[in-house]
Parts: C-alpha cells; sequence; structure tokens
C-alpha cells in the first residue's frame, strides 16, 4: 500500500476523482487551484531528479509535448474560447502529457500498479456520479447525467471498463471478479445512452472471447456458452428495462438527416454530422493553423456548440500543424503495437488487450472529444509503458539469440 502514496500516485488518483466530486458533492477546488499546485509541484519533483527526469520522455511523449507547445503557443497568438484564467488553460493542456509522463515513470511492476490504481479511482468516481447525480429528459429519452454531461459519464463508464478489462488481461483479478466489478461501469454506460460509448464497449466485451481463446476446443466452447448465458441474463433485460441506447442507435440517420442532410454515410452518425461538414469548411479557410483551441463555436453556423469530435477538433482548430502531430503520435502507438503483437508470441494475449482497448478510444475520436480526457490520457499513457517494456524484452531477445549463435 506504500507505493501508492508516492505523488505521482496521489496526483493520478485525484486527477480522476476531482471533477466528479467538484460538480456533483460541493466540494471547493471548482477552479483547479490545489489541482495546478500539485501538477506543479509533482512536475518539478520528478523533472529535476536525474533518475526519473528526461530519461523517461520517450518518442510519443516528445511528439505530444510538441503538440503541447503549439497549442499553448496557437493559443497565446488566436486566443480561446475557454472561459477559463491564462494559468487554468495551462493547465487544462498539459495536465494530460503530464499524466502521461506520470505513467511511463519506472519502478517495480509500475504498469500494473497503475491499472490498478486507475482502475480504483475511476470505479470510484462512477460510484460518487451514481449517488449523487440522476436521470433528466431529452428529446430521446431519460438518460442518466442530470448535472454532468450524459455522454461524458458514458464515456467514463466505457473507460473504467476498459481499465478492469486490462486487469483482466493480465490475470490480476479472476473472471467472476470481472464480471461482478463490470456490473456498475456497465449500467451507467448503458443508463447513459452515450453512443460513443455503447458501441466501442460492446466491441471489448465481445473480443473477450477472441482474446481468452484457448487450444483447448470445449474450453471455448464453454467460455463462449458462459458469456451467451450472461448476454441473456444480465445484458439483454438491462436494455429491455432502459432502451434508449438502442432507440438512439435506431434514429441515428434520422437525426443526421435532421441536422444536417448531406446525403452521404454520415448521415449515420447523428447530430454529429454536422461537426464534420461545418468543420471541414472552416479547416478550408485556415488550413495551417486553424481558428485555435476551442474556437470553432464562433465559426459554427448552426448554434453557438463547441466542436464534438476530436478529429475535427484538431483540423479545424489546430489546422494542419495540430492534427498532422496528432496523427503522428497515435500512428506511432498503433505501429508499435502491432510491432509488438508480432514479435512477442509469449506476452501476445496481453497485447491484443492493448490492441482492443486502444481501437476502442480511437473509434471516440470520431464521435467525442478526447484531447483533455484523464482517463484517456492515462491509457495512452499505459500503453506506451507497455510498448516499450515490451520491445526492450524483444531487443533483449534478439540479443541473446546472437550471443548464443556466435558462443556456438
Amino acid at each position: 500500500m506504500g507505493s501508492y502514496l508516492k505523488l505521482k500516485y496521489v496526483f493520478i488518483f485525484y486527477a480522476i476523482i476531482r471533477f466528479p466530486l467538484h460538480q456533483l458533492t460541493g466540494l471547493q477546488d471548482s477552479a483547479g487551484r490545489i489541482y495546478s499546485l500539485l501538477l506543479l509541484i509533482i512536475l518539478i519533483y520528478y523533472l529535476s531528479s536525474k533518475k526519473l527526469g528526461y530519461k523517461t520522455l520517450r518518442s510519443p511523449l516528445i511528439y505530444w509535448g510538441i503538440w503541447v507547445v503549439y497549442v499553448l503557443i496557437n493559443t497565446i497568438f488566436q486566443g480561446t474560447e475557454l472561459d477559463m484564467k491564462s494559468w487554468q488553460v495551462v493547465t487544462y493542456i498539459l495536465a494530460p502529457l503530464a499524466l502521461m509522463y506520470f505513467v511511463n515513470i519506472r519502478n517495480s511492476f509500475y504498469i500494473i500498479n497503475n491499472i490498478r490504481l486507475v482502475s480504483i479511482a475511476s470505479f470510484l468516481s462512477l460510484l460518487i456520479i451514481l449517488f449523487n447525480d440522476s436521470f433528466t429528459s431529452y428529446s430521446d429519452g431519460d438518460r442518466l447525467g442530470e448535472i454532468m454531461n450524459s455522454n461524458e459519464v458514458g464515456i467514463g463508464g466505457l473507460l473504467c471498463f476498459l481499465f478492469l478489462f486490462l486487469l483482466y488481461s493480465y490475470k490480476d483479478i479472476k473472471l467472476y471478479s470481472f464480471i461482478a466489478l463490470s456490473i456498475i461501469p456497465s449500467y451507467i454506460v448503458i443508463m447513459s445512452g452515450s453512443r460513443s460509448a455503447f458501441l466501442p464497449f460492446f466491441f471489448m466485451l465481445s473480443s473477450l472471447y477472441v482474446i481468452n481463446r484457448s487450444k483447448n476446443f470445449l474450453k471455448t466452447i464453454s467460455k463462449l456458452l458462459f458469456g451467451v448465458l450472461v448476454m441473456i441474463f444480465v445484458f439483454i433485460p438491462i436494455l429491455e428495462q432502459n432502451s434508449v441506447i438502442i432507440d438512439r442507435l435506431k434514429e441515428s440517420k434520422n437525426e443526421g438527416e435532421n441536422s444536417i442532410n448531406t446525403g452521404t454515410a454520415l448521415d449515420n452518425m447523428g447530430s454529429r454530422a454536422q461537426y464534420y461538414v461545418y468543420g471541414f469548411d472552416i479547416f478550408k479557410e485556415n488550413k495551417l493553423f486553424g481558428v485555435g483551441l476551442y474556437n470553432y463555436k464562433i465559426y459554427n453556423p448552426a448554434n453557438t456548440q463547441p466542436n464534438h469530435v476530436e478529429i475535427m477538433i484538431q483540423l479545424c482548430e489546430l489546422g494542419i500543424v495540430g492534427f498532422s502531430l496528432f496523427i503522428l503520435f497515435n500512428f506511432w502507438i498503433l505501429k508499435h503495437l502491432i510491432n509488438c503483437w508480432r514479435n512477442d508470441v509469449k506476452s501476445r494475449k496481453h497485447t491484443e488487450a492493448y490492441i482492443v482497448s486502444y481501437l476502442s478510444v480511437f473509434s471516440l475520436y470520431f464521435v467525442a472529444y478526447t484531447y483533455m480526457n484523464i482517463l484517456i490520457a492515462l491509457f495512452l499513457g499505459i500503453t506506451i509503458a507497455h510498448i516499450i517494456e515490451t520491445e526492450n524484452r524483444i531487443k533483449l531477445g534478439r540479443v541473446s539469440k546472437k550471443l548464443n549463435s556466435k558462443s556456438r
């Protein structure tokens, strides 16, 4: 337990539970002064350490670091519609990078320790939401999230499930524990009515059978049957009780046609289609540097809403420069995950769990804003740590083979 009292763990835990605490329980620090001060102190502490400082920074973190610097400079010149003071904007943009850095600081069992901590904190944040928020009526039905945004609540449930999924892939929790712990995040995903969260959630759920495949045919079939029974007796009844998520999925095309009516596949994305159309129009007028972070709402011809789609945020608000850095960062992760899968057979199932989780997060780029999401930043940081550890192991294995072949 003592290892979790380290500075980085304290900050990670607080970063995860801070928003629901302040939104729903009335705990002060809504401006984020404690959060910003903690971030500054911990960054100075770790970056000034010869052991833990700049040596921990690796390629993808450098790419995202350049993105952060670019966004801050872009914001200085173009301003931002974020309703924040300057120091708050800096914290808002810098904190996700800092969290990626913290989970890459190496010590014993640091990857599994990070996943455990994030799982506990994200689960606790869901409990805070469940006991302090309530349902509110939208045009498409009652959804969990009267005070907090329903889509953010649903994505929080998805990401909590994702970290439990990783814990299970490491065999840190057993199947029955995983199922029991997954009930609350699954319930929240469904009751939030968030299509953005539900589809990747269902994808991850389905992938369990592939990742946990066995060479024993009977074992594989028994696991499949068990999953089907869980679906029949647990999952389907919940959906029947609150069918808002199914209704919203069915109405996506009609919603898209009523919102913008492109006459293309974009209409299947519901109201999100307008963010693509208007976002691309804005990008064509501001190709290189975009219009500035969160400034889409100024140019939005339909209303004063900000852009809700990460891909278009990067393109229209940050231009080719910001978008290229965003793509470079994500391309590095995907490329190296594939490399790990190909070359490290012993840990292939772990890597498959990361690939499934990464694809689930990647899908959110097309339907939600993610650059400031704390849990997504932590997942990406932990994924980078897994890649670096695995590739180091692959290199050591190759060196060992060469030495053995020479000694013969």
